[in-house]
């Protein structure tokens, strides 16, 4: 663990040991010979009345030590690299339940999309998926392990009261991410749709 800003240790402690030497010096003893024999008679405090200056002083530790900006170092990485950008542009409709061999159009589908993204391992690859309206499941990432599971979840009931095949709707939808990620700076060697 390395700290963002470990210039406030040189202010906070300062502070620190000026707000103890205030507390003990605010407190105000009576001097009284009956104090010793009060003292014997009635015996040690209880402990609990000593948990608000220890929450107190565990406020401020941690009000430190957040001030510091305690950090992981492998979280600040970034990824970089230098692939594709390619969007899966996958259809929805009720033509996919229609049988193919073992199973449906569907299913098919899955199998071979699956094996393209696993054999892309240095390309950030989407999914949009469309029916009568088409929609963006994943941007385009480096995380394939979350784009598969997203692709394992999605099926032909997945768009609910669509079922017709508007591919414009999906290639837009596939284009317009593209324009997105070129405004905001993201390079990439081409940008790819796969219908």
């Amino acid at each position: 663990m390395t700290f963002q800003h470990p210039e406030w240790i040189y202010v906070a402690v300062p502070l620190l040991l000026l707000a103890v030497a205030l507390r003990f010096w605010r407190r105000h003893y009576w001097g009284h010979p009956l104090v010793a024999q009060l003292r014997t008679e009635i015996g040690r405090p209880n402990p609990i009345l000593r948990l608000p200056t220890i929450l107190e002083g565990a406020a401020v530790i941690f009000l430190l030590i957040g001030l510091l900006g305690p950090v992981y170092p492998f979280v600040l990485n970034r990824i970089e690299r230098g692939g594709l950008q390619i969007m899966i542009v996958l259809d929805l409709s009720q033509s996919m339940e229609k049988p193919l061999g073992k199973g449906t159009r569907m299913d098919a589908v899955k199998v071979s999309t699956t094996e393209f993204i696993k054999r892309r391992p240095g390309d950030a690859i989407g999914l949009a998926v469309f029916s009568n309206n088409s929609y963006l499941v994943s941007p385009a990432t480096f995380d394939h392990d979350s784009l598969l599971s997203y692709l394992k979840l999605v099926n032909v009931q997945t768009l609910v009261n669509e079922g017709y095949t508007a591919i414009g709707e999906g290639l837009a939808t596939a284009q317009s991410f593209f324009a997105f990620s070129r405004e905001r700076g993201q390079r990439a060697k081409g940008q790819v749709i796969v219908l």
